[in-house]
């Protein structure tokens, strides 16, 4: 989906990927810890340049960055991605220095609102390894609610769950 307007919280923004986010975007994928939990593997700047043009390219797709309000800084990612009709809902703040400070929770809460009053959405699903205890508590804070344990779509063991909007 192209054309995505910036939507403003409180201390965030999120706004469409630009270019010169792909140093920061690279240099959270060098985190080993962080890798395993979103199910990412290390990108090069120019790779995060090139999946992020592709995913901009995608009708089925918003992808923002969340970026601090005050410093214009990118901090995270944020997306709804339609996978066989299901609107699946993904977060990552990247930047440690901004986790566990509700920014995560900032953000979806804007995304959830684009996602029901502008884009139509009736439900969001997630995919959480068991393993990211602190996604599934976040999930469950955002009001998700555990529907089933399955397996993605690299055949990871993974539990789903689903909110209404």
């Amino acid at each position: 989906m192209r054309d995505l307007p910036p939507i403003c919280g409180k201390r965030i923004i999120l706004r469409p990927f630009d270019p010169s986010d792909a140093a920061d975007y690279s240099a959270w994928l060098q985190d080993e810890c962080l890798r395993r939990m979103v199910g990412e593997s290390r990108l090069a700047p120019s790779e995060v340049v090139e999946k992020q043009e592709m995913w901009a390219r995608d009708d089925k797709m918003v992808e923002y960055i969340i970026a601090d309000k005050a410093s214009g800084r990118p901090i995270g990612d944020i997306s709804v991605k339609l996978e066989d009709g299901r609107p699946k809902f993904g977060l990552m703040i990247g930047d440690r220095r901004y986790r566990d400070g509700g920014y995560g929770t900032e953000a979806a809460e804007c995304l959830i609102s684009y996602a029901k009053g502008v884009l139509g959405m009736q439900k969001l699903y997630a995919e959480i390894f068991p393993c990211n205890t602190k996604s599934i508590s976040f999930h469950e804070k955002l009001k998700f609610w555990k529907v089933e344990t399955s397996v993605d779509d690299r055949n990871r063991d993974c539990v789903v769950y689903y909110r209404n909007l």
